[in-house]
């Protein structure tokens, strides 16, 4: 489920409540400062980064998410407010639970998870603009062969950042633009399947802002 509207408060109360379902959430660049997630035990992906949540909002989403009890998932607040002592004990908690927190201050992975997007996603940068590095995040939900490209806005190659085959799961990575000039680029993800001959599962391309 993504949203691309822009809110401020969202409440989900009393939705996803199934724990035999499976939602995904993408609510990352919105400007949110407010989420209830009470009961919505579906919940196993949920992406709130850049949005504006204060570090009370931060803890109570990672409250609410450790009281449903539910397994291997992954949460993003990272671009918020740093979590107090008590919201990093609840984090404490999922991670025990095997689920990926990550937030402002603090990344907790639990090697042992076993979250499996359900689909193919390419995210938008952030932070974007940017100056000079920035973080692009995508998602596999089975082994696949990546490439992920930069280009110019003459459509010319100017750096390779992945071109492997990668378990499935979720990723970040870094994109360092210090020898660049400002302008705009885009970054493609190219995605195939390494056990075949079939060509392209999925591709998609973003653009994103360089401004020095």
């Amino acid at each position: 489920m993504a949203m691309e509207n822009y809110y401020t408060t969202i409440d989900f109360s009393g939705a996803f409540q199934n724990p035999a379902g499976r939602a995904e959430i993408h609510l990352q660049n919105n400007y949110i400062n407010s989420i209830n997630i009470e009961g919505c035990k579906q919940i196993k992906y949920l992406d709130l980064t850049t949005n504006n949540l204060s570090s009370d909002s931060v803890d109570k989403v990672l409250q609410q998410l450790d009281a449903f009890g539910t397994t291997n998932g992954l949460i993003d607040l990272r671009e918020n407010a740093i979590p107090t002592s008590t919201g990093l004990l609840h984090a404490s908690n999922l991670i025990a639970k095997n689920w990926t927190v990550l937030t402002e201050s603090t990344t907790f992975i639990n090697e042992d998870s076993t979250f499996i997007p359900l689909d193919f996603e390419l995210s938008q940068n952030y932070p974007n603009p940017f100056n000079p590095e920035t973080k692009i995040k995508y998602q596999l939900p089975n082994e696949s062969k990546v490439i992920i490209k930069i280009y110019n806005i003459l459509g010319s190659e100017v750096k390779e950042l992945v071109n492997e085959i990668k378990k499935a799961g979720a990723y970040e990575i870094n994109f360092n633009a210090e020898n660049l000039s400002s302008g705009i680029y885009f970054y493609r993800l190219q995605v195939g399947d390494p056990s075949s001959n079939s060509g392209l599962s999925f591709m998609e391309i973003k653009k994103m802002t360089l401004l020095k």
